[in-house]
């Protein structure tokens, strides 16, 4: 049961009176009710923003970074004779 003012003298009135038991004012319910339920609409649209914000931020993030080159990987020459140098090069094809 929530409580609520009472438009005429500020009285706490349960949202399920009818009328004040204080000034006898009559309470509109139906408003009461649409307050409290456009409270929740808000704070589930919140918990929605928030949820989608964090499920797509990354992955929009992701889609933008830039990583740098990788160098390819030769698998079927083995590292040793892999040559740089020009004189190693001139070397084994005398040789």
């Amino acid at each position: 049961m929530a409580l609520r003012k009472c438009s005429e003298c500020g009285n706490q009135v349960s949202t399920t009176a009818a009328a004040c038991p204080k000034c006898g004012a009559r309470i509109d319910v139906a408003l009461a009710t649409k307050k409290g339920s456009a409270k929740r609409g808000r704070v589930w649209l919140v918990i929605i923003v928030a949820l989608g914000g964090y499920i797509l931020l990354p992955a929009i993030f992701r889609a933008f970074s830039v990583s740098p080159p990788s160098a390819p990987v030769n698998s079927t020459a083995p590292v040793s004779a892999v040559s740089t140098s020009p004189a190693n090069s001139m070397a084994a094809a005398k040789g």
